[in-house]
């Protein structure tokens, strides 16, 4: 074990805890989460926008930019539905340039479960139906490679003091996909275990004897549903602690993902919230310098080569990088400048939604730590590492002080000392009497 005695003494009722989701701003910003988490955000959005096309067809809903009021001028089978204000489009706001349109936080929270609640809400098409399925699950597996890999580097580095590289940070994580990938599922089909159980009812109510018969055994679908309420519940709430269980216990299966995950959010809700809460205001300020820096950068630019290149030509690549229409008629090498520009500049502007991501995984692993030692007394350093892991430990910086004569030698020396044979008692009555 680490020796950290910082963390390993940490009182999480003092300021402690907060100290430790601190340092999760900065963790977030490192090189080896950047670089997940943008990676992993631009296959999120890149899946979102393959099941569109699949599903919904290469319309021009695709290529349509959401206004702040996600207005759409959509046609077709689509059109009454998206046509109302506020309501997300079927790939789940993806914009066509795959950026996200959920850039906070609290985003990269809701993308998990909104499908799950877009499929039992049961309001939509077939398509829109699998839409959400396949993005679900296709959002389930980015979350368990990429959010995985960052949460083994967060439960490594805030609770024990030591650094996890990328490449064993991604081992790690494929190493335990399945358990990223079906501890929530497991609770998902649990719940469909549940309401199977209330279909053969659902069939007798077709008939109007059948509603009769089913109405005298009411109060067993109704305590069905009460338990895959509460499942559903307790999912939504504590999901991101079962990537801290999975990243930080030895055994990190599916079954102590759930039982953890449960158990924390059923006994230490008040706490759960305040660090959530606490988390969300850290990582939003955090969030928002970013975004400032990030957006002043592109302006800042766009402005100074004004100067020589004119207020059209930047016009030209503004709003190219605001993914507006061109009217103008561009030349190949110009088509090429503006192209890589705004490529660029789009790297740039993605770094918010990327730190989102990778702050995301790293303050609940933090979280999760917390959590841990109010619940069961557990150490934050108490951090299973594996035998690839440990060969990186650093060495000890003062090594053991040398001596002059090998130790073996010595041995025999105080061997023969004490194999010396002892005087008799003759021989000291003798001495006695010559003295």
């Amino acid at each position: 074990m680490a020796d950290n005695t910082n963390n390993g003494g940490c009182d999480t009722n003092s300021c402690c805890g907060i100290s430790l989701l601190g340092r999760s701003l900065s963790l977030s910003l490192t090189i080896p989460v950047l670089i997940l988490a943008t990676v992993g955000t631009v296959l999120l959005s890149a899946g979102w926008l393959a099941g569109g096309k699949l599903l919904v067809g290469d319309s021009e809903d695709l290529k349509n930019i959401v206004t702040e009021k996600t207005s759409f001028e959509t046609s077709g089978e689509w059109a009454d539905k998206f046509a109302e204000p506020g309501h997300q489009p079927p790939w789940n706001g993806i914009w066509y340039n795959l950026q996200p349109q959920r850039g906070t936080i609290a985003g990269v929270y809701t993308e998990l479960f909104d499908p799950v609640h877009q499929v039992f809400a049961a309001e939509g098409s077939r398509r829109e139906l699998a839409l959400y399925t396949i993005g679900g699950l296709w959002t389930l597996l980015v979350y368990a490679l990429f959010g995985g890999a960052i949460s083994r580097i967060a439960v490594v580095q805030l609770g024990r003091g030591e650094r996890v590289g990328l490449t064993d940070a991604v081992r790690y994580s494929l190493g335990k996909i399945r358990s990223y990938f079906m501890a929530p599922l497991f609770v998902i089909v649990a719940t469909l275990l549940l309401a199977l159980l209330v279909f053969v009812p659902g069939l007798m109510m077709k008939l109007d004897i059948g509603t009769a018969i089913v109405s005298l055994g009411w109060i067993i679908v109704l305590i069905l549903a009460t338990a895959m309420t509460v499942l559903l519940l307790v999912l939504t709430l504590g999901w991101p602690l079962m990537w801290g269980t999975i990243s930080a216990e030895e055994t990190g299966d599916v079954f102590e993902a759930t039982s953890r995950s449960f158990s924390y959010t059923l006994q230490q809700p008040l706490k759960y919230a305040i660090y959530a809460i606490v988390a969300m205001m850290i990582g939003g300020v955090g969030w928002w310098l970013i975004e400032l820096v990030t957006s002043t950068v592109v302006d800042m630019s766009l402005w100074s080569v004004s100067w020589g290149a004119g207020a059209e030509r930047v016009s030209l690549i503004r709003d190219a990088i605001d993914n507006k229409p061109l009217v103008q008629d561009m030349s190949s090498p110009l088509n090429f400048g503006v192209t890589v520009i705004v490529f660029l500049s789009n790297l740039v502007l993605f770094l918010p939604f990327a730190f989102a991501f990778g702050f995301f995984f790293t303050a609940y692993g933090g979280i999760y730590l917390l959590l841990r030692k109010d619940a069961d007394q557990t150490e934050l350093d108490e951090v299973y590492m594996t035998t690839d892991e440990g060969q990186f430990e650093l060495p000890q910086l003062t090594p053991p002080p040398a001596t002059d004569d090998p130790a073996p030698a010595e041995e025999p020396a105080a061997e023969s000392a004490d194999d010396e044979p002892e005087p008799d008692d003759d021989q000291s009555d003798e001495g006695q009497s010559e003295g």
